[in-house]
């Protein structure tokens, strides 16, 4: 029987292919990966997160990507912020509805990780050696699959890197060799200049610079909407890569391993280009990583467990989760679809004066009038 987070049971339905319309990816998303509001549930059964990021210059990224989470609909959201960084005071005064704690190592970190779903990296992180040193070291743990990604108790959580995380990955070859492996569901955020500076990092690390069967990536996302296949196989085998710009890009592809040759599923490319504003407001990338996270979270939870293997490696049966390969990304697919319909809603109040707490209060509406209850 299906928990209360689960979905309920639903007739067979033709699976989502990259040639799956608007209205099908967002009804998958509806009927397969929402969690229905349910008087069974408990506080946790729609998605415990955890959010790594904020820094003394950077104290509202995380608020901004943490209160998303939960305008979207997770349950539990909490901010582990680097102690060095002396922000979790001014990100705990943002709202009484985010649990914030200061980590002063990675194993504070680590230790905490097996109690949330999912995981965000990045927000406000800021660029300071020893920040930068504890997310590299939690990542590199949750990576390699070590207890601290088996979050929830139901195998690799979901990772979405954002803004600093994707400098990080950048800037540590460690890291990125990393989260090629990872198999679990990663999710990249970048704009077109982070596409640009993840591409030039990947060819001096000497990663493969394409992706098999991979297009240009398509337009109308930027200027580094070209680099979007590339990145994307780079990800591991359930890799995403979520082009922000004037029309966003998500990219999947098969993971590419050492020696140049596809692994896992198929892949493909979604344009998201409804709602949407001009205007471009600091923190509207937070606002977006939150809705992406708590929608891989509840990707995780509507999924069955993963099975395991016999030798206890990941690969065949044991004790090891086996991976699952690259599906379509509908639920990132849906959270764009849900922070550019609150960004249009808001621009539509404010014009030019809107922020990105004007997009935040409207997550909700938003969310409630595509996925109504």
């Amino acid at each position: 029987m299906a928990g209360p987070g689960a979905s309920p049971a639903h007739p067979p339905a033709p699976p989502l292919t990259v040639d799956s319309p608007h209205d099908a990816i967002l009804d998958h998303f509806r009927t397969r990966i929402v969690p229905p509001l349910s008087g069974a549930g408990h506080k946790g059964s729609h998605g415990r997160l955890a959010v790594l990021g904020g820094s003394a210059s950077y104290a509202g990224a995380p608020a901004l990507a943490g209160l998303a989470a939960a305008r979207f609909g997770a349950d539990l959201v909490t901010v582990l912020t680097p102690a060095s960084g002396g922000a979790a005071a001014a990100i705990q005064a943002f709202s009484p509805e985010l649990m914030v704690t200061a980590v002063p190592t990675a194993a504070a970190v680590s230790e905490f990780l097996p109690r949330v779903h999912g995981l965000l990296v990045g927000p406000g992180l800021g660029r300071g050696e020893e920040a930068l040193d504890l997310a590299a070291a939690v990542l590199t743990d949750v990576f390699h699959g070590g207890p601290a990604a088996r979050g929830g108790h139901r195998g690799h959580i979901p990772v979405v890197l954002d803004a600093d995380g994707l400098y990080l990955l950048a800037s540590r070859p460690a890291v990125w060799e990393a989260a090629r492996g990872y198999r679990g569901r990663l999710i990249a955020t970048p704009n077109a200049a982070e596409a640009t500076r993840l591409v030039a990092a990947a060819a001096k690390l000497g990663f493969p610079a394409s992706s098999p069967g991979g297009g240009d990536g398509g337009s109308g996302g930027g200027g580094g909407a070209r680099h979007v296949p590339d990145l994307a196989a780079l990800l591991g085998h359930r890799g995403v890569l979520v082009a922000k710009g004037a029309t966003d890009i998500l990219s999947w592809r098969p993971s590419v391993g050492t020696d140049g040759v596809p692994v896992g599923g198929g892949g493909g490319d979604w344009k998201v280009d409804v709602g949407g504003c001009p205007r471009r407001a600091g923190g509207q990338g937070d606002v977006l990583a939150g809705c992406l996270a708590t929608a891989a979270v509840w990707e995780g939870l509507a999924s069955p467990p993963p099975s395991h293997s016999a030798d206890g490696d990941g690969s065949a049966g044991g004790g090891a989760p086996v991976a699952q390969l690259s599906t379509p990304p509908a639920a990132a697919y849906a959270s764009c679809v849900v922070a550019r319909t609150a960004a249009a809603a808001a621009f539509a109040k404010h014009r030019r004066a809107m922020g990105a707490t004007d997009v935040l209060a409207e997550v909700g509406g938003a969310f409630d009038k595509l996925f109504p209850c």
